[in-house]
């Protein structure tokens, strides 16, 4: 179904208004609204690294957190989400324009784009990657409302589409009745596939891996990839590569290091077992001991070289690999740099790997301490792949990063970031959901949701 641009509801000075409903009900969203900061020239302190970051709590309060989710578009825009785990409240989707400095938001609650009503069944996330194909970003929702007893009547992930040169969305609908993306998506350009994986949170709920056909939008379950779970997400698979010949491959949490493989003239799902890399610690760069840990490895980062290629990271390792899918799998994965302690935000671009991490190489992706820096490690082999540490992650009014676990680059020394920093007196910040004494409740939170640029200074080559 194709549903007009749905754009924000007014001025940050008005502040928010209700949308007017459609003859069918279906609400519509107003002019958009954009939030312009003007461009700073911070003067960094030694060892800081310095960031222009725009207020995403100005258009939506209960903006919380958001994970993966970004994408810097052949348009040369970067759109990204912003997600909540309200239960009355969907994630928004935004735009920022480089060439104007301006972040614009594009769908004030993505609920409405999927048809859905917000106060009873909101699609609160964008957890999936963001992926571009024939001139259209692909996505899927992921239920997050922390209401208790709501997943029970929640309908189920959207997969969706949005079209570059105009600005309109298709809504494939639900994918899998009561099942979420959770959060791997990929896609094959030349087949019109849409790779989409599922899972659920009840007990019994297994793991599956769907197709959609986006010119047709038919949907093919391709098979059941993760057990039945005992309740809660023991399957979850955060990221696809999809090689060139249209093979995806993923891996998904508690299967002992086995690799799958979608076969993308056939459809067919073969595992590689045990097939990872052995993970290798995040404090040394030696392998880890615990069976447990090794028994849970699996993906933890992922994101294309070319098409044969991929580099990965391992939940909870400290290594950086290089997978190459033409190769056998006893030797597809070779190791690049340890870079220690890594989460979801991560960058690759311009012959470079950002992310952010905790000063000294310190454990944690989120809260405190106020100390996580913006590092990159270089892909130059002839160099040893050395690390640079670009500084402390500051804003230009003072501000500190909490979690930025959405990351893109334009391989030319801009890192673009979506996620939360520490706020100031003055700013809004979030207004984070809960359920408490039988009541919606918002707590005000210390921290807000923010998409952040840093313009980096690249070592000579």
């Amino acid at each position: 179904m194709n549903v007009t641009r749905s754009t924000i509801r007014q001025s940050l000075a008005l502040g928010i208004a209700f949308a007017a409903a459609s003859a069918l009900g279906r609400a519509q969203s107003p002019a958009p609204v954009a939030e312009t900061t003007p461009a700073a020239k911070p003067k960094p302190a030694p060892g800081q690294q310095p960031v222009q970051t725009f207020a995403l709590n100005k258009f939506k309060r209960e903006l919380d957190g958001q994970w993966q989710g970004i994408r810097l578009a052949s348009d040369g825009n970067v759109y990204f989400a912003s997600s909540s785990h309200s239960a009355h409240h969907g994630a928004a989707f935004f735009k920022y324009d480089p060439r104007t400095n301006q972040v614009t938001e594009l769908v004030h609650d993505l609920t409405e784009i999927c048809g859905e009503d917000v106060q009873t069944n909101p699609q609160g996330k964008i957890h999936s990657d963001i992926v571009e194909a024939n001139g259209w970003l692909y996505m899927a929702t992921h239920f997050s409302a922390e209401k208790p007893g709501v997943y029970k009547t929640w309908t189920g992930s959207h997969a969706l589409g949005y079209e570059l040169a105009t600005g309109k969305w298709r809504d494939f609908g639900v994918i899998l009745p009561g099942h979420t993306c959770y959060s791997a998506v990929g896609v094959d350009p030349a087949r019109h596939y849409l790779y989409v994986f599922l899972t659920g949170q009840a007990a019994g709920q297994a793991a599956y891996m769907y197709r959609i056909q986006t010119v047709t939008g038919e949907k093919t379950r391709l098979g059941q990839v993760g057990p039945p779970s005992d309740g809660g997400y023991d399957s979850n698979s955060s990221w696809t590569f999809v090689d060139k010949r249209g093979d995806v491959w993923f891996s998904i949490k508690n299967q002992n290091g086995d690799l799958q493989q979608v076969h993308g003239d056939t459809g067919q799902i073969e595992v590689h077992r045990n097939a990872l890399p052995a993970l290798v610690r995040w404090d040394s760069n030696s392998v880890d001991s615990d069976p447990a840990r090794q028994s849970n490895r699996a993906i933890g980062w992922m994101q294309p070289l070319d098409g044969d290629r991929a580099l990965v990271t391992l939940r909870e390792g400290g290594m950086l690999y290089e997978f190459d899918s033409t190769k056998p799998m006893a030797s597809a994965f070779k190791p690049i740099q340890h870079i220690g302690y890594s989460y979801l935000g991560l960058a690759v671009g311009g012959n470079r790997v950002f992310y952010y991490q905790r000063a000294n190489r310190a454990f944690g992706n989120q809260d405190k301490p106020q100390n996580f820096h913006l590092l990159s490690v270089s892909l130059d082999s002839a160099a040893g792949y050395p690390i640079t540490d670009h500084g402390l992650l500051v804003d230009q009014d003072g501000r500190k990063a909490w979690r930025l676990p959405g990351m893109m680059t334009d391989g030319k020394g801009t890192v673009y970031m979506v996620g939360d920093w520490w706020t100031i007196p003055g700013d809004l910040g979030t207004l984070r959901y809960d359920w408490k004494g039988g009541k919606d409740t918002y707590e005000q939170l210390p921290r807000g949701q923010f998409f952040g640029v840093a313009k980096v200074a690249l070592p000579a080559p």
